[in-house]
């Protein structure tokens, strides 16, 4: 049974309105799409400059617990997709992360895990293709793990212009590879 959800994971320093287009086009595919704020970023942008409070609280162990809970409400395995530090979060989702010095690190190791998919923006000057592929390489080679590269999309690749196209690359693969 293919996913009928895709849970969209923002970044630092935006809100899930840099999915805004990419949820727009999945949904106009019949797709259900959840675009989850991290706890505190509920109020919206406006809010959040006025009183950057919630942002300063904010912890990974709390990110990660609000997106489980998400999850758990869930009839069955959505794809998970992630931008810049929400791919990351997407990482930990897959179960491929145990407790460590920092909250968490990444157990490249996991043959078990869903596959992963890393996309990049060729002119990404945050998380530029090298890390992408530098990510890839710690992953072993049991458990599917890919990257495309996008030349000409900078760090926030959802939110650019014409990247639906990328849209629905990412969204192909994972259908491929939904188990």
């Amino acid at each position: 049974m293919k996913p009928d959800t895709i849970v969209l994971i923002h970044g630092f320093w935006v809100t899930p309105l840099s999915w805004e287009a990419w949820k727009a086009h999945y949904e106009a595919q019949g797709y259900r799409v959840l675009t989850p704020p991290y706890p505190g970023f509920e109020v919206g942008v406006e809010a959040l400059n006025a009183d950057p409070t919630p942002i300063e609280r904010l912890t990974v162990p709390d990110i990660i617990a609000s997106f489980e809970a998400v999850l758990r409400e869930l009839d069955r395995p959505p794809i998970i997709m992630g931008h810049s530090a929400g791919g990351a979060f997407a990482q930990i989702l897959l179960a491929n992360v145990q407790p460590g010095r920092q909250d968490t690190w990444v157990d490249y190791r996991n043959d078990s895990r869903a596959p992963l998919l890393f996309v990049s923006g060729g002119e990404d000057h945050l998380m530029p293709p090298a890390v992408q592929r530098s990510n890839v390489a710690h992953y072993t080679p049991n458990a599917v793990t890919e990257i495309r590269e996008y030349p000409g999309y900078a760090h926030l690749l959802p939110a650019q212009q014409g990247s639906e196209g990328i849209a629905d690359e990412a969204l192909a693969w994972a259908l491929e590879h939904a188990r």
